[in-house]
């Protein structure tokens, strides 16, 4: 009832509050409007537990700030855009304003399918690995891949399919490279069962920790639940980094890259730009032009676009060239009748000393060019005539020789 009543309230005599549209364990987010610029915007308000102290408090305004600023770095369409962040009245943090996104997000869509088809989690897949793409581009790590933070907006013609744009959202425990963490060593966030195992173990983590999450996230969709869950946390945690999770069933061509995303060392895991690429391919002529160059992925092994090997293209990987139509046979054909020879030219292209482009030379500059070619041959033919005279004298003397010694 309390929340009810915030409708119709004016945040920073700007953003006036018109709906609830999320809630969460740290805040609510709500549709309101921008009276200057008279537009929809997303309102994100942090709701705190009484019980907090004073450095908590601090600690959850400073995460709200730490979104803002990761966010404003990304400009991509898939991943959900900051305009401002302001003084919340109620509780005297910030509050953000961002992108008003009408969607539904990924987990209540699960909850309601359960599964989803392969075809959808490809296209929802195509849009998650293209904004942390983009924020790994800018130096972003997302942290918290989950379907809550997956919106999905539904599909407007000529689009086909359900689904239209998707959008990427809350980096509240995102971490820049030029940023200290705000995590303590005996704290883990984010929800277990899509944090990497890297994290688990307290290891450095980088882009291929998110790109865990994201095949977790897709694992989900598809089979309709975890690859790795256990009743307790503690339970969660040790299985996720011990246990192999089982082969998708229902995945179909999309098993063996989701696998992939899932191994455990964080260095054998497909890079975003190989899982886009894969995705593309999966998904056909549908999101991407048709390519006669491709090469072998590492993500699975399958032939993907791209002309150029990503980081994981190894030697050796096989390139497949475009499909050629079978040459006709010929038929023998009459020669035609020799023709005159053409005339002569002008002038002739001669090509320079460094290689250049052959450059087109007056017939006058070749005049003495073909002087000397003919002073050459005829002096190689007197040679050769020299030669047969010399030949055929040596051979009378030996004749010659050989009579006078049988006359003897």
């Amino acid at each position: 009832m309390a929340e009810l009543a915030q409708i119709g309230r004016l945040i920073a005599d700007r953003y006036r509050l018109r709906a609830l549209i999320g809630r969460g364990g740290m805040g609510t987010v709500w549709l309101a409007g921008d009276e200057l610029l008279g537009r929809d915007v997303a309102v994100k308000r942090l709701r705190l537990p009484a019980e907090l102290s004073a450095e908590e408090r601090e600690l959850s305004f400073e995460r709200t700030r730490r979104e803002a600023q990761s966010a404003s770095r990304i400009t991509h369409p898939h991943v959900v855009a900051v305009h401002d962040v302001v003084d919340d009245p109620d509780t005297g943090g910030p509050c953000l304003v961002m992108e008003y996104v009408e969607s539904t997000n990924l987990a209540e869509v699960l909850r309601a399918d359960e599964r989803l088809p392969v075809e959808e989690v490809v296209h929802i897949g195509l849009g998650m690995v293209s904004a942390l793409a983009a924020a790994h581009a800018a130096g972003v790590l997302h942290r918290d891949m989950k379907p809550g933070n997956v919106l999905l907006s539904p599909a407007r013609p000529p689009a086909t399919g359900r689904w239209g744009r998707v959008v990427l959202t809350d980096f509240g425990i995102a971490r820049t490279n030029d940023s200290t963490t705000l995590t303590r060593t005996d704290e883990l966030l984010g929800s277990v069962c899509y944090v990497a195992p890297e994290r688990v173990r307290g290891l450095s983590v980088g882009p291929p920790s998110d790109l865990y999450g994201l095949g977790v996230t897709l694992y989900q969709a598809l089979e309709g639940h975890l690859p790795i869950d256990r009743p307790g946390l503690m339970e969660t945690a040790i299985a996720v980094t011990e246990e192999e999770p089982p082969v998708p069933q229902r995945a179909g061509p999309l098993g063996p890259l989701l696998m992939a995303l899932l191994r455990k060392d964080p260095v054998s895991r497909p890079s975003a730009q190989e899982v886009r690429a894969e995705l593309h391919a999966l998904n056909g002529a549908r999101h991407s032009p048709a390519r006669t160059d491709r090469v072998t992925s590492r993500a699975s092994g399958r032939v993907t676009p791209g002309g150029t090997p990503g980081r994981g293209h190894r030697a050796g990987a096989r390139t497949a060239l475009p499909d050629r139509a079978p040459v006709p046979a010929r038929t023998a054909q009459p020669l035609p009748p020799e023709a005159p020879p053409p005339p002569e030219p002008v002038g002739a292209a001669v090509e320079g000393a460094t290689g250049g482009a052959p450059a087109r030379v007056p017939s006058t500059a070749l005049v003495p060019v073909a002087r000397g070619h003919r002073r050459r041959a005829a002096r190689s033919r007197a040679r050769r005539r020299a030669l047969l005279w010399s030949v055929a004298v040596l051979g009378a003397a030996l004749a010659l020789f050989a009579g006078v010694r049988w006359l003897v």
